[in-house]
C-alpha cells in the first residue's frame, strides 16, 4: 500500500499504549455518545451496532500503524460530521421543526461510516443494528 496518501502519524500517548491510542479511544466513546443523541432526535431507540462495539477499541492496538492512522482519520471525520449534524438538528428542533427525517439520515451516515471503520480491523464482522 502506498502510505504517501495516509494521514500523518498520531502523536505518542504514553507508556504501554500505541501512538495516539487514548485519543482514538476517547473519540470513539464520544461518537457512541453522539449516536445516542442522534437516535433520540430521530425518535428511535438507542441501539449499538451488534458487531461487538465494546471490543472494537481493544483490537486497535493489534493492527498495523497505517490501519490505526486510517481509523483515527475516519473517527475524526465522523466526529466532525456528527458534531455539525447534531448542531443543525438541535437548531431545527428549537425552531419547532420535526428533526426526525434529518436525524434518521444522519443515523444512516453514522452506521455506514462505522461499517467502513470496522472493515479496517481484522476479525470484525460488518455491523448490523439490533432492535
Amino acid at each position: 500500500m502506498d502510505e504517501s496518501n495516509l494521514p500523518p502519524p498520531i502523536p505518542g500517548d504514553g507508556p504501554g499504549l500505541p501512538p495516539g491510542l487514548s485519543a482514538i479511544l476517547a473519540k470513539w466513546q464520544a461518537l457512541d455518545n453522539a449516536a445516542g443523541v442522534v437516535a433520540g432526535l430521530a425518535g428511535r431507540e438507542r441501539v449499538a451496532p451488534a458487531f461487538g462495539w465494546d471490543s472494537f477499541p481493544d483490537r486497535i492496538p493489534h493492527i498495523p500503524a497505517w490501519q490505526q492512522r486510517l481509523i483515527a482519520q475516519g473517527i475524526e471525520d465522523l466526529a466532525v460530521i456528527m458534531q455539525a449534524g447534531i448542531s443543525a438538528l438541535i437548531a431545527v428542533e428549537t425552531r419547532g421543526i420535526d428533526p426526525r427525517p434529518a436525524a434518521t439520515s444522519l443515523w444512516a451516515e453514522y452506521e455506514a461510516s462505522i461499517a467502513g471503520l470496522v472493515h479496517l480491523v481484522p476479525g470484525q464482522d460488518e455491523p448490523t443494528t439490533r432492535g
